[in-house]
């Protein structure tokens, strides 16, 4: 077989592969809407693809998502048969893909890998991204009396809405360790 030959038999291979993956999608979602699953012992679509098919979570998550987008938005078949929409990038669909958006976003998922698809989502639907900073401050801890871990007590501090004391000597969410006789601040916002 020469490179032309290759190649051609190559691209049929692809072709059909991504047929497969739109047949076992569209076989699952018959099979989600009538809850199969549960005649086989299996409390979701989930449980059924991980443990009785075997594939791992993030791959029974990805046949998940697609499935239930097959299932809601039925123009993303041929797409996905084709080529044009990834089964990688259907996660960042299915979280912004709505009933009213559909014509429009759908298509801005075309051609786009798993980060491009990130990209995308967080274009469409922005979310609101809370900036962390830690803040440590040298002296000492005050000296006011309390209980251990508490306000006064060479305890630190974490400010996120819910003030919270933890035992001096330890940065909070490991971090690592603070120097002595300093007290630690996690300023959120």
């Amino acid at each position: 077989m020469n490179a032309r030959e290759w190649s051609l038999r190559i691209a049929d291979l692809v072709r059909r592969e991504r047929a497969s993956v739109v047949d076992v999608l569209l076989a699952l979602a018959e099979f989600d809407r009538l809850a199969m699953y549960r005649q086989l012992g299996h409390a979701s679509l989930f449980d059924f693809l991980h443990k009785e098919l075997g594939l791992s979570r993030g791959m029974a998550h990805y046949r998940l998502v697609a499935t239930r987008l097959v299932e809601q938005f039925p123009e993303v078949v041929e797409p996905l048969r084709d080529g044009r929409l990834c089964i990688s990038s259907v996660i960042e669909l299915g979280k912004v893909i709505t009933e009213e958006n559909r014509a429009d976003v759908l298509p801005k998922f075309f051609a786009k890998s798993r980060q491009e698809a990130k990209q995308v989502a967080a274009e469409i639907l922005p979310t609101a991204v809370v900036p962390v900073r830690t803040v440590v401050t040298s002296g000492r801890a005050s000296s006011t009396v309390g209980a251990p871990g508490k306000p006064g007590e060479g305890g630190s501090h974490v400010a996120d809405g819910n003030p919270q004391w933890v035992p001096a000597g330890r940065i909070p969410h490991g971090k690592g360790e603070q120097p002595a006789g300093t007290e630690c601040c996690v300023v959120r916002g």
